[in-house]
């Protein structure tokens, strides 16, 4: 139990030794950085509003803060450094990608910002038009995904605008590309989860459990998924069948047959 409140957001760090929460505390929104092996705290207070928070390659944290411009960066925890100056807006979503390295904001002016960990200085590469970006994910490739109404603007490395991926979704909230960046996920407000072919833009599943918001989504492999949501609920899902030919489904699927005779002669 380290908090008292809501626990908003959850990350790894890229060695996977350090676990960051973010949560709604009395006094203010924090962030708390605890080592596994020894349950060592840190506790590095930045400000109220605070929607996501994920540490970097070198140890040092990036914040998305709903309440102020730009995104907070804290080299030392323990001593906040202030915010960069990237955005002159209250940003919605912040993400960063596996290696701990790239970091993607979107904020209230609707443009999506990207960056990279440089010689212990976090530098702004490239920044977009993202009108109606709620959410953001990057891949260690460079790429990044922002949702828009109705669906995803997809960028390439450098920034250059790809494909958009339809959804029958207004409002995307959440999104996640898989390990490989074969595949990106994205929820939505109604508890939606949705998934894409993010390099061929094919709509390949429509994820239905949660009542409602999608919160966060994370990938496992290429084939598990987790999803949390406002409805007070986390649910992992099975997407090996998106790797399976369809031959192969059906041939797997022909087992499942049964005849009149067979459900007949079944107990009771």
């Amino acid at each position: 139990p380290l908090f008292g409140g809501v626990i908003k957001d959850l990350s790894f760090a890229v060695d996977g030794a350090s676990l960051l929460a973010v949560a709604s505390v009395p006094d203010p929104v924090a962030t708390r950085s605890v080592r596994i092996d020894d349950l060592a705290v840190s506790d590095g207070r930045i400000t109220s509003g605070l929607r996501r928070a994920a540490l970097l390659a070198d140890g040092s944290l990036v914040a998305a803060n709903w309440g102020i411009d730009g995104p907070a960066w804290a080299p030392d925890l323990g001593s906040p450094d202030g915010r960069l100056d990237w955005s002159a807006s209250p940003l919605w979503d912040l993400a960063v990608d596996a290696d701990g390295l790239r970091v993607v904001v979107v904020g209230e002016e609707q443009v999506v910002r990207f960056g990279e960990l440089v010689d212990g200085h976090l530098v702004q590469r490239w920044s977009a038009p993202a009108v109606g970006g709620l959410g953001v994910a990057v891949h260690r490739s460079g790429r990044v995904a922002v949702s828009q109404s109705g669906g995803v603007q997809l960028f390439a490395p450098g920034g250059a605008p790809g494909a958009v991926l339809a959804a029958p979704a207004l409002q995307l909230t959440a999104l996640a590309f898989s390990p490989s960046g074969a595949l990106l996920a994205a929820g939505d407000l109604s508890g939606a989860i949705w998934v894409w072919d993010a390099v061929g833009g094919d709509l390949l599943a429509e994820l239905r459990g949660h009542s409602s918001r999608v919160s966060g989504l994370g990938f496992r492999g290429e084939a598990g998924l987790a999803s949390g949501s406002w409805d007070g609920t986390l649910r992992r899902w099975d997407l090996s069948p998106l790797h399976t030919s369809p031959e192969a489904l059906r041939a797997e699927s022909a087992g499942w047959k049964l005849s009149l005779q067979d459900v007949l002669a079944a107990p009771q």
